[in-house]
């Protein structure tokens, strides 16, 4: 399964971007996620868990 399905799934729009800052792993601007097109599939992972705990931990 591709990391982000569960997002897309969502409707939460995910972009990758080229250098997004360094050590970030992604960037929240209203239900978009811009992450680093650098990031292995593990941390594509945590960038999606990450954007879900803080989703629904506000929720």
């Amino acid at each position: 399964m591709e990391p982000f399905e569960p997002l897309i799934m969502l409707g939460i729009r995910v972009r990758e971007v080229r250098d997004l800052a360094e050590e970030t792993l992604m960037c929240v601007r209203e239900r978009i996620l811009f992450v680093d097109d650098d990031l292995t599939f593990d941390e594509r992972r945590l960038a999606v868990a990450m954007y879900l705990e803080d989703e629904f931990a506000l929720a």
